[in-house]
């Protein structure tokens, strides 16, 4: 490969100050982190700040209030001193908006003013938890759980509640006063946080939990109590569900007798309460791991209506990685209604939470990675899984439009209901001078009415398949991405006869390519023939891509094409070491068309190539070949801020040294353009690649807030 005449022949920036400081020899910038939120990260400039600090001491506490929030949001640690004077504001809501800019710092220093903002008044100190859980700061609990002895209600509660957040268990002695409490807030909130406490603490309140267990109150708070005996030693009891088995029961007993009732208890929370119960009793040794296995098939996952109940017998078969219950749960997962957080780019929103598919996924994901032998159970479930779901894929409509097919449906229902209009005319006239003609009329319109009912029908039809279709396609991505976790070398074959069939655009590339690398990964034998079809199936892609980038250019109807599938074909490729293939993955990152990139395509590749051309065993020309990539991609500004992020960072992990490499960085880092807070992450990989290359500390420019971000912009002297 040779590097583009345009790189090779950068002029050589003579000013200072535009990203190098000469002669310092003590490099101190941190190597980058693709931020999770690109958004996120400071805002504004140092001028910002001096000028929101001043704001905030003016007389008007809602003009205090809003520099304060403002001070926080631009994230810089030059605001602390400023945030640290409004926390000693007279005015409550300037003190609560500090409290909430120290936490959106994001540093160490203004956590620890938000640590100081517990022991203000009841507003303060619960502006300070809400922040607290918020960013999930559990290094904080300690100096919650001392507000759990508050005598304010509000407070009380929120340090509860927090503490159960952060996953911290409250004073026990504080814990036994809230279950006694006639507040049934402080009851429900005290139980919650129980099942936090070891069983050794949790026994002295075991009679007061008992109480409330067997109390007709608030199913929450039965069900609460229910789940934190769980943790102690109960007993089965035979004939638990009548009424004498209670009679002079010992502790032990009671609990076994409420645990086994609340498996059939009419509402739900009893219900999940006793599931949980039962995992503790199984991770504590006092149940017996089939006994549990049995209430889940029998009843969590067959007889169970309510998702809620079934979501945490999932998340109990993963927790304890029951694979008993592996074709239980690998059936609730091809069951439950297709909902499109699986589809890739669309808003990155993730899985809904509690969603049965997703939850079920992890769980035998948790089961294949157990062992050998939970690696076998769930291979035997999703590869038939998988032969079913591709044979009901290929029975469904794939070229079709749907929208092109809900159109037509739309359009055959408005001419029906004007047929049904002039049949009604038809029929009024039907007494007249033109009966004959409207006979002729009534059976014409009688024929054309049976034809667009047989032809919605078609439609209709037609649309049920494509709703199908996308639950079969998710269904198939699943049993993929399991057979990849459960390393089934035998799936290997399957896999490749659908890697030929699939269409190019399919987002099912994503699981099956991530499942023929771990399984290469794992058996060496199956990796040359998965190679050798990726390779083929990348070639493809590259096509498919080229065409796409230039009809979207042209501003025409672009064709099929998935960039999310090809990146996995170009990762896959890459996790299995194909040193060969890798001018066919750059030609893929390297794709474009006027303005269009395939941006997320080449941010994977840039990623992922760097770690592979730093192995051992990595050809010398390998190597070469990923620095002259990198370069590419970081000197084309019609490309994505994360692929250029990743190319520049790539460049510092390769110590890719060389005048072009550093005067390249220097243009990027002296560009007045670059000053947006989003290529902010940019800037950085770049100031930490030109340190790391030319071995003088680099320094990362402003960045400057777009008009409009503040709401105070200027201070204006009355006229």
């Amino acid at each position: 490969m040779l590097l583009p005449q345009r790189i090779l022949s950068l002029a050589v920036l003579l000013a200072a100050g535009l990203g190098v400081a000469a002669g310092a020899q003590d490099p101190s910038l941190p190597r980058p982190e693709w931020p999770k939120d690109p958004r996120l990260g400071p805002r504004g400039t140092a001028a910002d700040v001096r000028l929101l600090a001043t704001v905030a001491t003016e007389e008007d506490p809602r003009v205090r209030e809003a520099a304060v929030a403002d001070l926080g949001n631009t994230r810089r640690s030059e605001a602390l001193p400023a945030i640290r004077k409004a926390l000693h504001d007279a005015d409550v809501k300037v003190r609560c908006a500090a409290v909430r800019a120290a936490a959106e710092l994001g540093n160490e220093d203004g956590w620890e003013l938000v640590r100081q903002a517990l022991g203000d008044e009841d507003a303060v100190a619960l502006a300070a938890m809400a922040a607290i859980r918020r960013h999930h700061r559990t290094d904080v609990a300690p100096d919650v759980a001392g507000l759990v002895g508050e005598r304010n209600r509000a407070v009380k509660l929120a340090a509860v509640q927090t503490l159960t957040l952060l996953g911290r268990p409250a004073p026990v002695d504080a814990l036994r006063r809230m279950l006694s409490d006639g507040d049934l807030a402080a009851r429900v909130h005290a139980v919650q946080n129980a099942r936090l406490l070891p069983a050794a603490d949790l026994e002295a309140l075991s009679g007061r939990l008992l109480d409330l267990a067997m109390s007709g109150e608030e199913p929450a708070l039965r069900a609460g109590a229910v789940t934190a005996l769980g943790k102690l030693p109960f007993t089965d009891v035979p004939d638990s569900r009548h009424e004498a088995a209670l009679l002079g029961a010992d502790a032990a007993k009671k609990r076994g007798v409420l645990v086994d009732r609340a498996v059939t208890d009419p509402h739900p929370l009893l219900r999940r309460a006793a599931l949980r119960a039962l995992a503790h009793g199984v991770e504590a040794g006092h149940v017996r791991r089939n006994d549990l296995v049995q209430t889940l098939n029998d009843f969590a996952f067959h007889e169970e209506k309510s998702g809620l109940v079934r979501l945490a017998g999932i998340r109990i078969c993963g927790q304890l990685q029951l694979r008993e219950c592996t074709e239980a749960v690998f059936g609730i997962m091809q069951a439950t209604a297709y909902d499109d957080w699986d589809v890739p780019g669309r808003d990155n929103r993730g899985a809904p939470a509690g969603d049965l598919h997703y939850e079920s996924r992890l769980a035998l994901i948790a089961v294949a990675e157990s062992g050998p032998q939970g690696r076998a159970t769930v291979a035997a479930v999703a590869l038939p899984g998988l032969s079913r779901a591709v044979e009901a894929l290929s029975d469904l409509p794939a070229t079709d439009d749907v929208s092109a097919v809900a159109q037509k449906a739309g359009e055959l229902r408005e001419r029906l209901e004007q047929i049904e209009e002039e049949i009604r005319k038809a029929r009024a006239k039907r007494r007249g001078r033109d009966a004959a003609a409207s006979a002729d009329r009534l059976r014409s319109l009688g024929q054309e009415r049976e034809k667009a009912q047989r032809e919605l029908a078609k439609a209709t039809e037609r649309l049920t398949d494509y709703r199908r279709r996308p639950r079969a396609e998710r269904n198939i991505r699943a049993c993929c991405l399991l057979l990849g976790h459960a390393q089934d070398a035998a799936a290997a074959d399957d896999l490749l006869a659908l890697l030929g069939e699939i269409e190019i655009n399919s987002n099912i590339h994503i699981e099956l390519c991530g499942a023929l690398a771990r399984i290469a990964a794992a058996h060496p034998a199956t990796r040359d023939a998965s190679v050798t079809a990726l390779l083929r199936t990348l070639a493809d892609n590259v096509k498919a891509g080229k065409r796409w980038a230039r009809a979207v250019a042209a501003m025409a109807q672009p064709p099929p094409f998935s960039e999310y599938a090809a990146a996995a074909v170009a990762e896959a490729l890459i996790d299995m070491r194909a040193h060969h293939a890798v001018d066919d993955i750059a030609a893929l990152a390297l794709v474009r068309a006027g303005e269009v990139r395939l941006t997320h395509a080449a941010a994977a590749v840039a990623r992922r190539i760097t770690p592979l051309a730093q192995t051992e065993n990595a050809p010398a020309e390998f190597r070469q070949a990923a620095i002259e990539l990198q370069i590419r991609l970081l000197s084309d500004r019609a490309q994505s801020t994360e692929a250029r992020f990743y190319a520049a960072r790539g460049l510092g992990d390769l110590d890719a040294v060389g005048d072009p490499v550093s005067q390249m960085l220097q243009e990027i880092l002296a560009n007045d353009r670059l000053r947006s807070p989003a290529a902010l992450p940019l800037l950085k990989a770049t100031a930490w690649a030109l340190q790391k290359t030319t071995g003088h500390a680099a320094t990362v420019p402003e960045v400057r807030p777009r008009s409009g971000n503040w709401v105070i912009t200027e201070i204006r002297s009355p006229r």
